[in-house]
């Protein structure tokens, strides 16, 4: 008859790399057994998404215009407040605004956008 050892906890590991991982079966005897396999752990980056405007969308100059994104990552949640957005033309004055998943724009052609 088999025996299940159940490990009180497992260790968190604060570095990524390779992972041998083992697991041993004992019978009621002496006779045991181990299975090992190698494990890479990997932090992968995360992915912005801009889910509005289409690429390519025509949107008239003047009106408000909502951007809409999010992030995806295989590691973690990543929250609305890290999303920074940024728009061509407006580099200098896009640092500092907020992160989130929706900011509400306009589009003057006579200057430069304004965010809300």
């Amino acid at each position: 008859m088999a025996r299940w050892h159940r490990p009180q906890h497992f260790p968190t590991f604060n570095t990524l790399g390779l992972r041998t991982i083992t697991a041993t079966i004992q019978d009621s005897g002496t006779l045991s057994v181990q299975h090992s396999i190698t494990l890479n752990v990997v932090n992968s980056a995360p992915v912005p998404v801009i889910t509005q405007p289409a690429a390519g969308q025509s949107h008239p100059a003047g009106a408000p215009y909502t951007l809409r994104g999010l992030a995806t990552d295989a590691n973690e949640t990543i929250p609305c407040t890290l999303l920074a957005w940024s728009i061509s033309g407006w580099p200098s004055r896009c640092k500092g605004r907020p992160h989130r998943c929706d900011v509400t724009v306009v589009f003057d052609a006579a200057a430069p956008p304004t965010s809300g």
